[in-house]
C-alpha cells in the first residue's frame, strides 16, 4: 500500500508539472494579462491532494483533478462535475439543471440511470436538463433533455434538434467541448474561438472559472 501511494503521488506530481509547464510556457506568454503565472505558482506550491472548497454535491475536488485542465488532455469526471457545479451556482436563475455524469456500459442492465439522477429529473421544473455522458471510458458526450419531454413522458411526437456548434475536430478534447456546450447554453459570452489560439485559451478559461468559484465559496464561508 505504501508503494502504491508513492506511485500515485509520483504520477500526480508529474501531471502537476505538466500543467504548470503548460500555464507558464504557453498560457502566460500568449495571455500575459490573465495572470496565469500566479495560478501556476499557487498550483506548484500546493499539496496535490488538498481539497478545493465549494463542491459538496456527492464528489470532492482536489488539485490533482485540475491538472488535466490543459490543451489536448482528457478531462476527468471530477473536473467536468466541478465545472457543471460552477455554472449551476453562477447562473442559478437560468432554466437549466446540471446532473451528475453517467457512464456506459451500465454495470446493472435495467438500472442504467441511478435513483438520484431519476429523482433530480422528476423533481425539477427547469426548462432544460444537461448531463455529461462518458461512453465506454473513451469519449465524452452530453445529453440535453427538454422539460416538456419529461412532462409528456415521450408519449407524443417530439422534435430532434441537431447541434452543430461547437464541433470537435480532434481526438482529445471531447471533455472540453462538453463543457463548452453547457457553458454556451447559459452564457452568451462563453468562449467561441476555435482557432489554435482559442482552443489553447478555453481550458485556461475553464480552469480559472473553477478555481475562482472555489475561492469565492471559501471567502463566503
Amino acid at each position: 500500500m505504501a508503494m502504491q501511494f508513492l506511485w500515485s503521488l509520483s504520477a500526480a506530481c508529474a501531471n502537476g508539472l505538466k500543467c504548470y509547464s503548460w500555464l507558464m510556457g504557453k498560457v502566460d506568454i500568449l495571455f500575459d494579462n490573465d495572470q496565469a503565472a500566479l495560478l501556476a505558482k499557487r498550483m506548484i506550491e500546493t499539496w496535490p491532494g488538498q481539497r478545493l472548497p465549494g463542491f459538496d454535491q456527492g464528489f470532492h475536488l482536489d488539485w490533482t483533478h485540475l491538472y488535466c485542465a490543459r490543451n489536448g488532455c482528457w478531462f476527468n469526471n471530477n473536473l467536468i462535475q466541478a465545472f457543471s457545479a460552477t455554472l449551476s451556482a453562477k447562473y442559478g436563475a437560468s432554466t437549466t439543471i446540471f446532473l451528475p455524469q453517467l457512464h456506459t456500459p451500465a454495470k446493472d442492465k435495467g438500472h442504467r440511470i441511478p435513483p438520484l439522477t431519476l429523482s433530480l429529473v422528476a423533481a425539477t421544473n427547469m426548462e432544460w436538463v444537461f448531463m455529461p455522458l462518458n461512453v465506454n471510458a473513451s469519449h465524452w458526450t452530453c445529453l440535453a433533455l427538454a422539460q416538456e419531454l419529461v412532462v409528456r413522458s415521450m408519449t407524443e411526437p417530439y422534435e430532434i434538434i441537431a447541434v452543430h456548434n461547437p464541433i470537435q475536430n480532434d481526438g482529445g478534447n471531447c471533455g472540453l467541448f462538453v463543457c463548452l456546450f453547457f457553458w454556451r447554453r447559459v452564457d452568451k459570452e462563453a468562449p467561441r474561438d476555435h482557432s489554435k489560439t482559442g482552443c489553447l485559451r478555453q481550458p485556461w478559461d475553464l480552469l480559472r472559472s473553477v478555481v475562482d468559484f472555489s475561492d469565492s465559496s471559501k471567502n463566503a464561508e
